[in-house]
C-alpha cells in the first residue's frame, strides 16, 4: 500500500464527519428546523447516500490510519 493516503486527508472520510455533526447539531440546537419543508431530513439521507457513492466512485487511492 504504497500508494494509500492518510486518512485524513479522504474527502470522503471529511465529508462523513460533516455529514454526521450537522444532524447532532441540529438536534440539539434546532438551528434549521425552521427552513426546512416536510421531509426535509429524509431527503438530506437520500443527499448523504448518494454524495458517498459518488466519492467512492471517485477514489482512486486506499486509505490508512498510518502516516
Amino acid at each position: 500500500m504504497d500508494n494509500a493516503k492518510h486518512i485524513l486527508g479522504s474527502k470522503t472520510f471529511w465529508f462523513n464527519v460533516a455529514a454526521a455533526v450537522l444532524p447532532l447539531l441540529e438536534s440539539n440546537l434546532h438551528l434549521v428546523r425552521d427552513y426546512l419543508p416536510d421531509g426535509g431530513y429524509l431527503f438530506y439521507m437520500c443527499a448523504v447516500s448518494v454524495a458517498n457513492i459518488y466519492l467512492r466512485i471517485i477514489t482512486r487511492v486506499p486509505v490508512t490510519f498510518k502516516e
